[in-house]
């Protein structure tokens, strides 16, 4: 006899399906384009501050604009997720994210340089508020950690990529046409998600009550242990962050690195987090699918 969780796990896509692949490559290609959009003035740093003679606290904040915004931003892109659809929200948002990325490197300053990465942060917070939710929608339980796993992987790659490549741009051309090649990936990371993100066959468009959406959050904020969880999260991915900021600065200032080289060293970190997707792998899927949808979308990781 077919048990509850035997048809859990069977509903949605598997993997080995055209569009279980489909699925895993689009969510990934949205997660490398939103990282890179979230970090992508990063590796600039040093620069930023010599090109508009600032000083490297005015100039973290092209940094911490972009990721206070999205932050901000999270809860009520789920929210309206949950009416409008992930597919749709995740696809507006980061095409809206590159077409703000293109206005970013023509900024006479760099009060307007913030400005545009807050908004660039607000419209880039729909991915990460709704990619994990999207998976556990449409992927079956058994394979859900795979192909959570591998859109991880897509974030990670994503926030390394947004380092990496302008460092490199950097050694032969000032920081506009650095901040002009993450946009260029960005877009073709958006283009590649578009071809292949099947549309949602397990969604069921919720209707929004105020009330008993602000009556969850409040459940949320005034739960102890969440709160520990949220501060946790709140202190490590703040230390992280500010930890990247420096070194630029630390390796390019006092150790004389070109921004080329300064900018593989620094990062080398990140690359310890692309462990193989699919380990860790629970025996029964309905538990991560319970994790994941909830009521709410899961909470994102913003350290790739």
């Amino acid at each position: 006899m077919e048990t509850r969780t035997d048809q859990a796990s069977a509903a949605g896509l598997h993997k080995g399906e055209p569009s279980y692949r489909r699925a895993v490559t689009a969510l990934s290609a949205l997660g490398l384009s939103s990282f890179n959009a979230i970090y992508c003035t990063q590796a600039l740093l040093p620069a930023l501050s010599e090109h508009f003679d600032a000083s490297p606290t005015l100039s973290a904040w092209t940094v911490s604009a972009a990721t206070g915004a999205l932050a901000l931003a999270i809860l009520p892109v789920a929210i309206l997720s949950e009416r409008f659809g992930r597919g749709r929200v995740m696809v507006t948002s980061a095409i809206v994210a590159v077409l703000i990325g293109v206005l970013l490197p023509f900024a006479p300053s760099l009060d307007w340089l913030i400005a545009g990465r807050a908004v660039q942060g607000l419209a880039a917070a729909g991915v990460p508020a709704t990619a994990v939710a999207w998976l556990a929608d449409e992927i079956n339980g058994l394979d859900l950690p795979r192909a959570m796993g591998q859109y991880i992987a897509g974030n990670t790659v994503g926030g390394l990529l947004s380092r990496l490549l302008p460092s490199g741009v950097l050694e032969f051309a000032e920081w506009r046409w650095a901040l002009a090649s993450n946009v260029l990936l960005a877009a073709a990371a958006v283009i590649l998600a578009l071809a292949f993100l099947p549309s949602q066959q397990m969604f069921t468009p919720k209707r929004l009550r105020f009330g008993s959406e602000v009556r969850a959050i409040w459940s949320h904020m005034t739960n102890p242990l969440l709160l520990s969880l949220f501060m946790i999260g709140f202190l490590l991915t703040g230390a992280f962050v500010s930890l990247y900021n420096y070194l630029g600065y630390r390796l390019q200032g006092t150790f004389d690195f070109s921004p080329g080289l300064a900018g593989p060293s620094s990062r080398s970190t990140s690359s310890a987090r692309s462990v193989p997707a699919g380990q860790g792998q629970p025996r029964s899927g309905t538990g991560a699918q319970r994790s994941c949808s909830s009521g709410s979308p899961s909470s994102p990781s913003l350290t790739p």
